[in-house]
């Protein structure tokens, strides 16, 4: 009997998702398509805004503060910088925009939670692909800048979603978390927001892992978005191979994350209906 209790705990958060398929998709698909509502160009801002970020990123970085990167090729051409940090950049933004969505995703659909047959859990998951489709057009502006400035990717981008799993395991379990806390504690957004903050300056958005003194360093590769961030790197723009053992590491403890989250979420939204 426990046996079957802990298994149904593992595995219960990925039966949701595959169970629950066609209805996320539908979700997911209305959601983008609410967002550029009435807009002329419609989805295409989702491209255009992050290319033309790329485009202000490149002139500040290297015109104005004439960056350039720790350890870059001496071939390498002046966007270089930019394009590293935009990398840094489309990963965060994924995860801080999940993150925001979700604490209030719940109180935003108040009407969903009184309907029995309406699966909840299904919610901070349309967040979550909403934000990783959007990071998605961001990724492919990068690529589209890279392939202009430097030629074609290298064959490692192939390998972009093993760096992008531990991301979204991650995201899913804190957002799981952060969805069923925020019914309850209203203004945790304002908290979250400075959180995501303080996360922005200590993840390698905007730096390499090694240039951060010696002391720091274990504790900045300990933050999952680190080897998203730079796995993300190196399979996109330095064509090499990501950090197997990190990577891992973080995808195992992504899962754990993940599952915890769904499992508290499962016994929160017991008491979302007295609350809203």
């Amino acid at each position: 009997m426990q046996e079957s209790f802990v298994v149904g705990a593992l595995t219960s958060p990925w039966r949701v998702g595959w169970r629950r398929l066609d209805l996320i998709s539908q979700l997911v698909a209305r959601d983008l398509a609410q967002r550029h509502r009435g807009s002329l160009l419609g989805g295409l801002w989702s491209f255009v805004h992050p290319l033309a970020m790329l485009v202000i990123f490149t002139f500040v970085l290297t015109q104005v503060f004439h960056a350039r990167w720790p350890g870059a090729p001496p071939t390498a051409p002046v966007p270089f910088f930019a394009v590293m940090v935009f990398c840094g950049i489309v990963v965060f933004t994924i995860f801080s925009e999940s993150l925001t969505r979700a604490c209030t995703v719940i109180i935003a659909n108040a009407n969903l939670v009184k309907r029995v047959v309406f699966p909840l859990e299904v919610l901070p998951v349309v967040s979550v692909l909403g934000a990783l489709v959007t990071g998605a057009y961001g990724l492919a502006a990068l690529l589209a800048v890279s392939c202009v400035v430097s030629g074609p990717p290298p064959l490692t981008v192939l390998l972009l979603p093993l760096p992008i799993v531990p991301l979204v395991l991650w995201t899913l379990g804190l957002s799981w978390l952060v969805s069923a806390l925020g019914v309850f504690v209203r203004d945790l957004s304002y908290g979250i927001g400075i959180v995501l903050q303080a996360l922005y300056f200590l993840s390698p958005v905007l730096y390499t892992a090694e240039q951060v003194p010696a002391w720091a360093q274990p504790i900045v590769r300990m933050n999952p978005l680190s080897v998203t961030i730079e796995g993300a790197r190196r399979v996109l723009v330095l064509g090499q191979l990501p950090g197997w053992r990190g990577l891992g590491l973080a995808t195992a403890a992504g899962a754990v994350v993940a599952m915890a989250g769904f499992a508290f979420f499962q016994r929160a939204k017991r008491g979302f209906a007295d609350v809203l």
